[in-house]
């Protein structure tokens, strides 16, 4: 009787080969011999298994990324046996510290300072919601420090989120929209001298405030 035995798996890339902390991702995973019968071909990140894998043929797998941290090894198994070959990045989400200043007018418009890490200084890459509101203009200097005009909202409390590609902060960091304040010039009061000119009375006079 001859047993043929399966080949072990090999892994020619990853693609794309990092993503966010939180997991979620869908990578697709090249290379030979593996399985397509659902189940029989697992895919691991680390410790921790794909919660989802569909191989389309021989040589194309994709799969669902865990959650996880820093740089793993990417494990591919089936009745061959187990390969690893390739590594996957995980990148943390943002977060945030503080905003400065943290309040500011309703009719918004003021620009606020937001420190954190892991910011992203590719233009468009980054985005600031105060509450459900996205600021009109974001500016990341660094991955710890983005500049971003408030935009008007209800007076109140809002959370600051802040969103890059690999996830949107959790952090309870809030802004406080004020009442706009109207200053309306007050009139002084003018007191005038009605009295006829004479027996002592120099002349009809109005003064701001008090009467001659």
């Amino acid at each position: 009787m001859v047993f043929e035995v399966a080949p072990i798996p090999t892994i020619s890339s990853i693609t794309p080969n990092s993503g966010t902390s939180a997991g979620g991702n869908l990578v697709t995973v090249t290379g030979t011999n593996f399985s397509t019968v659902p189940g029989k071909t697992t895919v691991n990140f680390g410790n921790l298994p794909s919660p989802a894998v569909s191989c389309s043929s021989l040589t194309t797998c994709t799969a669902v990324t865990p959650p996880g941290t820093g740089t793993v090894a990417v494990y591919v198994s089936s009745s061959g046996g187990t390969t690893s070959s390739l590594s996957y990045t995980y990148i943390p989400v943002p977060t945030i510290s503080s905003i400065t200043p943290n309040s500011g007018l309703s009719t918004g418009g003021n620009v606020v300072t937001i420190s954190g890490t892991n910011f992203s200084t590719v233009p468009g890459d980054t985005t600031v919601n105060f509450g459900n509101n996205p600021s009109t203009s974001v500016s990341c200097s660094s991955t710890t420090s983005c500049s971003a005009v408030v935009p008007p909202g209800a007076v109140g409390q809002v959370n600051v989120n802040i969103k890059t590609t690999n996830g949107t902060t959790t952090t309870g960091v809030t802004y406080n929209y004020v009442t706009n304040i109207i200053y309306t010039p007050i009139t002084p009061l003018r007191i005038c001298d009605t009295r006829p000119v004479g027996a002592g009375i120099a002349s009809n006079q109005c003064n701001n405030g008090t009467a001659s």
